[in-house]
């Protein structure tokens, strides 16, 4: 159980997208299926806890396949319209990304709410509009992944669709640049196992 406050992906996307957009993808891992998933609200104390359940279990630190991108992730997506922003809830790992965070560790499982926008009036691909990172609490075990979020923090309570995805730099589309800690950065591409 791990509660920090993390920074926002660093200047460094730039560099790696030259070497990463080239890697040939790998089919979805058995842990990037989703069995079910819950978003619970509770008063006392406050919090929101995302919760979801993998097909296999969930690894603790980057293997071959999350290497092999940007990022991987699980994702509660809002009701969404194509064309349209979404808000999400990440879980997320990304070692191939640094983080601005003297506290960082982009090895480790961490906490993101985000934007996304269908890059067309179609339902993907999908391209991150705004990252932010909440304080968190994250707990993996097995096939079980729990994330706590503060109501605060927590863009969606519920309605939410869960669905694992992979954040990497656009092929055959244009995302629009994004600010994150004050510096453009090239935009985000994300492609979800299973689109919401």
């Amino acid at each position: 159980m791990r509660n920090r406050r993390y920074g926002i992906f660093a200047a460094s996307f730039v560099i790696l997208v030259a070497t990463l957009v080239t890697a040939p993808a790998l089919a979805f891992p058995a842990y990037a299926g989703v069995a079910n998933s819950t978003v619970t609200v509770t008063s006392n104390p406050p919090n929101v806890e995302f919760m979801v359940t993998a097909l296999a279990n969930i690894p603790r630190h980057a293997d071959s396949y999350i290497n092999s991108h940007l990022a991987f992730g699980y994702a509660w997506i809002e009701p969404e319209t194509p064309g349209v922003e979404a808000d999400t809830v990440w879980a997320i790992i990304h070692p191939n990304l640094a983080d601005d965070s003297a506290f960082a560790d982009p090895q480790d499982w961490h906490a993101h709410t985000a934007k996304i926008n269908s890059t067309q009036n179609t339902a993907e691909p999908y391209c991150v509009t705004q990252i932010n990172s909440p304080n968190f609490t994250l707990k993996i075990n097995g096939k079980k992944l729990t994330e706590n979020l503060a109501p605060s923090d927590a863009t969606i309570t519920s309605g939410a669709t869960t669905t694992s995805f992979v954040l990497d730099a656009p092929v055959n589309v244009t995302c629009p640049d994004i600010v994150l800690n004050g510096v453009t950065q090239p935009g985000f591409q994300l492609v979800f196992r299973q689109p919401p």
